[in-house]
């Protein structure tokens, strides 16, 4: 009976040990297939990654040229806000000279008159 029983589980480890043997490849089969699929997924990744790394690069480059001519308008405007102020002062100069003749003839017009004795 003892040695029938050692032949039964003889017979069960060898059958267990071809099931194994027979999973082996199936295995094997499995993890290649995972592995190709997470190499795919992972190009994947890569390329999207690429893509959005340009894009924000583009966006980078182009926010920056805008800066630059940002820069470039705000150095004209600065030149033409300079440019008006002096063309005030001048206008503001000329007219402080016509006002000055003015008071100055008036002035003398009066100073006349007050040498001649009319008033």
């Amino acid at each position: 009976m003892t040695v029938s029983i050692e032949m039964d589980i003889k017979e069960l480890l060898v059958k267990i040990e071809q099931k194994i043997d027979n999973l082996d490849p199936k295995i094997d089969q499995k993890i290649e297939h995972l592995d190709q699929k997470i190499n795919q997924k992972i190009e994947h990744l890569d390329r999207k990654f690429e893509q959005k790394f340009d894009i924000l690069n583009k966006e980078l480059q182009d926010t920056k040229a805008s800066q630059i001519r940002l820069e470039e308008k705000g150095i004209v405007i600065e030149k033409e806000i300079i440019d008006v102020k002096t063309r005030l002062n001048t206008f503001t100069i000329g007219f402080l000279g016509i006002i000055g003749v003015l008071v100055t003839g008036i002035l003398a017009a009066i100073w006349n008159l007050i040498l001649t004795n009319k008033i």
